[in-house]
């Protein structure tokens, strides 16, 4: 190895130890408990509610707010079944059809029905749970805490109901076992009718009280829900607003004595959680659709996260299963929900409501503000084909004015992802002002610059640089509060890049080296050392966390470094490319699993070895039903389709303008087939492809119209 080659290695060794090194982790605690574990249901309420209760915003401990989604969608059912199976779950309520061992006739009948021994607490509709989530995307598994449980000699204990005119017991979803059965507990003793009370039912405290010390006595895990929140937000429509809040007042001041009583009964190494597994439903209407969770600590405060997340605050209720599975011992690869991690804050309240309205702010705008981007987009596309089949009868002012347009597209981005750091209290208004801003500034650059491709080149070089950054030292604070980036309450993805600006990064890049390439000839190895780092941050479980994202960002630059230095591509190099994809994964996971908060792809790699090839199936499947939904609802489907639309009209009309603009401008084609070969692995390997490539493709489409616009203005002064 030469001198020279030995420099540039221990150049990108060093860089990549600077990027672990300088990001900044949090400290963070864990459950250390071995006692009991007491988890009460106040479904329906929300963050306010806890706040105004003596018993947790009066007291001390850990507060966060939870994601709700389900297997397919959100209810109530379904958020209970995920926080019991540890895997994205799908139940409806009418699937909750518990009985208490002593209906003797429904004891037959279950036993009939599944051939096994009712026990306390029997779901006689288990095999229709089972049927259902045979085949989901997930790999849900009913009833696997109470197996689990069991297998140890664990005892579990549900207390309460949410009964209305007919029986329901949540909390038997999330405690059952594969027959649908709970060894212990009273979901029928405990209600009062009461005329004062939704739907004649009230709680009887006194005696939820009593059966609550005997149980946590008896058993290890306690499950104990409390019916009136959920009661209550089901008849909010047949009461006014004062008889609601007079109604609403009262219940929480009952919920708050009971949880306060539960404290006293707690041993040392006892641990109480209080959750509501849905948010009340006008809170839900108005897009306030995280959940509160709170975790008792007699010694500290502060908020509440896990590895699912890595955001201070939000966790997921496959979560709930973590904490279980870790503080009774049970294997943990059984479920995807990580336990909880604790981090210390003075008043986490003022930070935590706060967040939550960023995130409900955002989640709010996203749809209309991305969708308004791309029918934008598409527009100026539209434009501009069309400007460049009649360049002879339009002026070059409005030829002028629409390639500024088209770098505009380009800018969109970058104002996006820089907009949270314009304090505005709107995000709207944010991005108004940084876009005005952005003009202003790219106005003044581009009279400097004065050239075209120079200022794409500088737009989509800034990107780059910002999307790098962002992820290798600022803890992805810009992605995660940008539109283009992801959204706690949809809860599909929360750390890392995601696929709107992944989609970007490989775009932008490609673009950004083949332009420099275009203007400076020299051998383009040089682009290997920083393909290194640039797929180093984009995979490393710290940094982009993103592995659909790492395999198409290095096969496409992978394709651009030989393409650029003109080696023939077959089917030997094409082995070679996926060969060391493979390798570039594997050196990822490796650095996940020594990881304290390990990703997706530790995860997904432990689901397999404990699952086998079914679980890779679940994975392509989900990916591809992911892609497929997509194609029909999303507004990224429509620029992606109208991107080929167009670079196939420039095939034919004018005839040869592609095939003359490639061999002009060799380095850029270069970059263009790279990025093109980005947009269909990416579509291929990621659960929402065709973002990915949408996003990308623009950075073909731009330069390309841009620079048709450029060649037919040439043609015109000759």
């Amino acid at each position: 190895m030469t001198t020279k080659k030995t420099k540039i290695l221990f150049f990108i060794l060093l860089l990549l130890m600077i990027f672990q090194g300088i990001k900044y982790t949090p400290v963070y605690a864990q459950s250390t408990s071995k006692g009991k574990t007491i988890i009460i249901t106040t479904n329906r309420m929300n963050i306010n509610d806890y706040e105004n209760m003596n018993s947790i915003g009066g007291s001390p401990g850990y507060i966060g707010l939870m994601n709700i989604r389900g297997g397919r969608g959100t209810n109530d059912a379904s958020s209970y079944a995920s926080m019991g199976w540890g895997r994205k779950s799908y139940v409806l309520n009418r699937d909750l059809d518990y009985f208490d061992i002593e209906d003797s006739e429904k004891s037959a009948k279950f036993k009939f029905l599944t051939d096994s021994n009712p026990l306390s607490i029997n779901n006689l509709n288990i095999n229709t749970l089972i049927l259902t989530n045979s085949g989901s995307d997930f790999g849900s598994l009913p009833g696997i805490l109470g197996d689990e449980m069991a297998e140890k000699n664990l005892s579990i204990s549900i207390l309460g109901n949410s009964d209305k005119e007919e029986n329901i017991s949540f909390a038997g979803i999330l405690a059952m076992d594969s027959f649908g059965r709970i060894p212990y507990g009273n979901i029928s003793q405990m209600n009062t009718h009461d005329p004062q009370k939704p739907f004649y039912i009230g709680t009887d405290y006194e005696t939820l009280l009593d059966l609550s010390k005997e149980h946590i006595e008896k058993s290890d895990l306690i499950i104990i829900e409390l019916g009136d929140s959920y009661r209550l937000d089901e008849y909010r429509n047949k009461l006014n607003e004062t008889s609601y809040s007079k109604a609403k007042k009262n219940m929480v001041n009952e919920i708050d004595i009971f949880i306060g009583e539960i404290k006293k009964t707690l041993g040392a190494d006892d641990q109480l959680i209080v959750l509501s597994p849905f948010p009340d439903l006008q809170g839900y209407s108005e897009g306030y659709r995280l959940a509160p969770i709170y975790y008792f600590d007699k010694n500290s405060s502060g908020l509440i996260t896990s590895s699912s997340t890595r955001r201070e605050g939000v966790i997921t209720n496959i979560d709930i299963a973590g904490l279980i599975f870790q503080n009774f011992e049970l294997e943990q690869s059984k479920i995807s929900g990580q336990p909880l991690r604790f981090v210390e804050m003075n008043n986490p309240w003022e930070f935590l409501k706060g967040d939550y309205q960023n995130i409900v702010s955002l989640s709010q705008v996203r749809v209309p503000v991305l969708y308004s981007y791309a029918v934008f987009q598409m527009c100026i596309w539209i434009i501009a084909m069309i400007v460049s089949f009649f360049y002879n009868k339009i002026s070059e002012k409005v030829i002028k004015f629409v390639k500024f347009i088209l770098r505009i597209t380009l800018l969109i981005p970058i104002v996006i992802i820089l907009a949270p750091l314009f304090s505005f209290g709107s995000i709207i208004y944010s991005i108004v002002f940084g876009l005005v801003l952005g003009s202003i500034i790219y106005i003044i650059l581009i009279k400097k610059v004065n050239n075209d491709l120079n200022s794409i080149l500088i737009l989509s070089a800034i990107m780059s640089l910002i999307l790098l950054i962002d992820m290798s030292i600022m803890g992805q604070n810009l992605i995660k509060n940008s539109l283009l980036g992801y959204d706690p309450i949809i809860g599909a993805r929360f750390y890392g890049i995601g696929n709107e600006y992944m989609g970007v990064l490989v775009g932008a890049i490609i673009l950004t080296f083949s332009m420099i390439f275009e203007k400076i000839k020299f051998k383009n190895y040089i682009m290997i050392p920083i393909a290194i780092i640039v797929v180093f941050i984009m995979g490393n479980p710290s940094m982009g966390a993103n592995v659909g994202g790492t395999i198409t960002i290095s096969s496409s630059l992978m394709f651009f470094i030989l393409k650029s230095n003109n080696i023939k591509l077959d089917l030997k190099k094409g082995m070679g490319i996926i060969g060391v994809v493979v390798v570039i994964v594997a050196t990822m996971a490796l650095i996940d699993f020594s990881n304290e908060q390990q990703s997706h792809l530790a995860g997904a790699i432990s689901n397999i070895s404990s699952s086998g090839p079914a679980a890779i199936i679940q994975i392509i499947t989900r990916k591809l039903s992911m892609n497929m939904k997509l194609i029909s609802v999303s507004i990224w489907s429509r620029v992606l389709i109208l991107a080929l639309i167009l670079m196939s009209m420039l095939f034919y009309k004018p005839f040869g303008v592609l095939k003359e603009l490639c061999q002009k401008y060799k380095s850029i084609a270069n970059g263009w087939m790279a990025i093109l070969f980005g947009s269909i692995v990416g579509f291929l390997v990621n659960d929402s492809g065709v973002v990915t490539a949408a996003t990308s493709i623009g950075y073909v489409i731009v330069p390309m119209l841009i620079i048709l616009l450029e060649n037919n203005h040439e043609k015109r002064n000759i």
